[in-house]
């Protein structure tokens, strides 16, 4: 969406020179815009407690409009739990016995975290 209201301001403002710093402006309040709802709107915090009896999962800012409730997983439920790292994202995916997957995602573009003692945790729980 701040893609073309970006593009729709770049086409009428193209053929007036005097307008770049506006132009400029006004570029920079709507990608900051699409940052912070991004931010408010998609982006959720958990706070994941690993234990000898499981993984508990609670949500300490909810994602608006999604009805996620906490979560206590003991390791009897818990098949597999499966993670994949790439340069700016983590993936954690909990195969539970029954069949069902929940899957999480990590993004370290806001805040930078204890997310790789977790995961080293983690790891030693399934081994």
């Amino acid at each position: 969406m701040a893609i073309v209201v970006t593009l729709l301001i770049a086409f009428i403002l193209s053929n007036a020179p005097e307008h770049e710093v506006l132009f400029f402006i006004i570029m920079i309040l709507i990608y900051t815009s699409a940052f912070l709802l991004h931010l408010k709107f998609v982006v959720g915090k958990t706070e994941w407690k690993v234990d000898n009896e499981g993984v508990t999962i609670t949500w300490i800012k909810k994602i608006p409009f999604a009805n996620y409730k906490d979560l206590h997983l003991p390791w009897t439920h818990i098949k597999n739990i499966q993670r994949r790292v790439s340069r700016r994202e983590h993936s954690i995916n909990i195969f539970l016995s029954n069949g069902a997957v929940i899957k999480y995602y990590h993004n370290e573009m806001v805040r930078k975290d204890d997310v790789e003692d977790f995961l080293n945790t983690i790891d030693y729980y399934c081994e």
